[in-house]
């Protein structure tokens, strides 16, 4: 039978406690997100996983890493803008916020150049997954909640060699879950774009939302002047 301290919280305070306690235990609200929390701690937290687990990543994809743990390394603008752009742990969690988004179009218009280097000169790449956290072993099994409460929004923003397959290996190196797909994730240059058709269509929104505004204008003023 369920507790009835349990059946009456709302499902934001059964968050707070599932992640209250999943914290004591260093899950993943807890230490794992320790290598987002600064530029340093990232760039220490690539140079362990290419040293320990290069092979777990594309080839390309661990050298546009390594470009960009020196581009952290030095601060250049943009490996800042890249990190910057990333998702963190997001204020409120424990209130229910369930989403961190980062930077769209900041990480779509990273762009790192290096003709030196063959596959060192890339742009960023928006992914958006899911970090799903595992805390049920760690409360009583009579508490029930649902699914998309026991999982996190999140984005991050990585070059452009590097696939949802990759970006999954290296957050799980770096002790986070995260799930993702190569439909999820973005480039500047498949950004959607409007074709003709489009634009058209949206004119003639726009063109009806003006006749709606100049009728509605019109009227006010013919009921006002019969006043």
């Amino acid at each position: 039978r369920t507790n009835p301290q349990y059946a009456t919280m709302a499902p934001q305070k059964l968050l707070c406690l599932i992640l209250l306690v999943a914290g004591t235990k260093g899950d993943v609200f807890d230490y794992n997100f320790e290598a987002l929390s600064s530029p340093r701690m990232l760039s220490d937290a690539l140079e362990s996983f290419l040293l320990l687990n290069a092979t777990a990543v594309s080839w390309n994809c661990s050298v546009q890493l390594s470009e960009y743990l020196v581009g952290l390394r030095s601060r250049e603008e943009w490996a800042l803008k890249m990190y910057d752009s990333t998702g963190k742990l997001p204020a409120g969690v424990l209130d229910g916020n369930l989403a961190e988004l980062g930077s769209f179009d900041e990480c779509l218009y990273v762009t790192k150049l290096n003709e030196e280097r063959e596959g060192s000169s890339f742009t960023g790449q928006y992914c958006m997954g899911s970090i799903f956290v595992n805390a049920t072993k760690n409360i009583s099994a009579e508490i029930q909640f649902s699914e998309h409460l026991n999982s996190l929004a999140f984005s991050t923003c990585l070059p452009d060699a590097c696939s949802a397959t990759d970006v999954q290996n290296l957050f799980r190196g770096f002790g986070i879950n995260l799930t993702t797909d190569d439909t999820y994730c973005q480039l500047l240059a498949e950004r959607p774009v409007l074709d003709i058709g489009g634009i058209f269509g949206v004119t003639i929104f726009v063109c009806l939302a003006l006749l709606m505004v100049a009728s509605t204008i019109y009227d006010l003023r013919k009921k006002f002047r019969e006043k």
